[in-house]
């Protein structure tokens, strides 16, 4: 299952009971959590503050602009 797939799903899933949306909400779930898991092994995912994210997206923003002029 795609891991957009499984997202979907899970959201789709949050209210529904019984024993049919348990098992999708869990296969979803394993996949999300392999997913994410692939990605923080392959790119050294991390944490990084709110402000050094918007201090970063704030520079480059300012550099296009000045490659733009």
């Amino acid at each position: 299952m795609p891991l957009r797939v499984a997202s979907i799903l899970l959201r789709l899933l949050a209210d529904v009971r019984g024993p049919a949306a348990e098992a999708a909400r869990d296969r979803a779930r394993a996949v999300v959590t392999d997913c994410l898991d692939r990605l923080r092994h392959r790119f050294g995912a991390r944490w990084v503050p709110v402000q050094e994210q918007l201090a970063h997206q704030t520079r480059a923003v300012l550099t296009t602009a000045d490659c733009l002029r």
